[in-house]
């Protein structure tokens, strides 16, 4: 009886244990792929790269229209994309196709003004999965 008893007790307290850990996992998961697709979208919409720069890869690839076009660093991607948003200053950011399966990627419209006068450009982006991350590893404005 007395066996039973510590039987029962022991499976209540592993069910307790199991319970109070799996929220605490959960919290250690990386964001979804769609938000960090949301952050991108927020920041190329105000022109604020700062809240999803730290999703560039170190080997991010990077094609912006009249720019440049080429593998950089995280850091420079962010330089590099932050000058281009102050040429290309955002009227309208908008992302038209989102696909969040194995290969995550991203189109959209870019709507800037630059000279007083309005443009529109294609967006591409893509994520890959890196060291429990999303990354971003292809960035192309066209």
């Amino acid at each position: 009886m007395k066996s039973k008893f510590f039987l029962w007790m022991f499976v209540v307290e592993l069910f307790s244990v199991s319970l109070w850990a799996v929220p605490a996992l959960q919290s250690q998961q990386p964001p979804a792929a769609e938000q960090v697709f949301a952050s991108i979208e927020q920041g190329m919409s105000s022109g604020d790269i700062s809240g999803f720069a730290d999703y560039f890869s170190n080997q991010a690839y990077l094609s912006l229209s009249g720019g440049y076009n080429g593998y950089c660093s995280a850091s420079q991607a962010f330089y590099i994309l932050q000058n281009y948003l102050k040429l290309h200053q955002p009227v309208q950011f908008k992302f038209t196709t989102i696909n969040t399966t194995q290969s995550p990627y991203s189109t959209g419209v870019y709507t800037y003004e630059m000279k007083n006068k309005r443009g529109t450009s294609q967006v591409f982006i893509s994520l890959r999965f890196s060291n429990n991350k999303w990354f971003i590893s292809q960035f192309t404005i066209r």
